[in-house]
C-alpha cells in the first residue's frame, strides 16, 4: 500500500487504484457511504465505463444461454441399447432371434454338396498335409 491508501484509511475513506503500473495508474477516493459496487469496481479495473443497464443485459443473456443449455441437455436421451442406436443399419430383427442356420444348396453344379463337405477334424487335416509334404520331399530326392 502507498501513502494515499494509508491516509484514506485513517480518514475513514475508501481508496481504489486502477490502471497499469507506471503507465496510467490512478487512485480514486470514495466516502464510505458512496462506495461503488463490486460490478462497478470490476468495470473500472478493466478500463471500461460502468453502465448498469448494459450489465443487466449481459447477465440476462448469460441466464438465457444457461437455460438453453439446460433445456438442450434435457432433450437428449441416450440410447441404452446399441441395437436402438444402430437400428437403421442392422434392422429390428437383429440378434439371436434373427439368426438363421445357413445350409448350402443340395447340389453345386454336377457334384452334390454332401460330397464337398470335409468331415475330417483339424488334427487329421494337419496330419494328412504333413504326410503329403513328406511324400513330395521323398519323391523329389529320388
Amino acid at each position: 500500500m502507498n501513502a494515499r491508501h494509508d491516509v484514506s484509511d485513517i480518514a475513514g475513506l475508501n481508496a481504489y487504484s486502477f490502471g497499469i503500473e507506471d503507465v496510467d495508474r490512478h487512485t480514486i477516493v470514495y466516502k464510505k457511504e458512496f462506495t461503488p459496487s463490486e460490478d462497478e469496481l470490476n468495470a473500472l479495473r478493466k478500463g471500461e465505463e460502468y453502465d448498469p443497464k448494459k450489465l443487466e443485459l449481459i447477465k440476462q443473456m448469460e441466464l438465457e444461454e444457461q437455460n438453453r443449455a439446460a433445456v438442450k441437455d434435457k432433450d437428449i436421451v441416450p440410447n441404452k441399447d446399441f441395437r436402438d442406436k444402430y437400428e437403421k443399419l442392422i434392422g429390428l430383427d437383429a440378434g439371436k432371434s434373427a439368426a438363421q442356420v445357413t445350409t448350402p444348396n443340395k447340389q453345386f453344379g454336377f457334384v452334390p454338396s454332401a460330397n464337398k463337405r470335409d468331415q475330417r477334424s483339424i488334427e487329421q487335416i494337419l496330419a494328412d498335409n504333413k504326410k503329403k509334404k513328406l511324400k513330395t520331399t521323398e519323391d523329389n530326392s529320388n
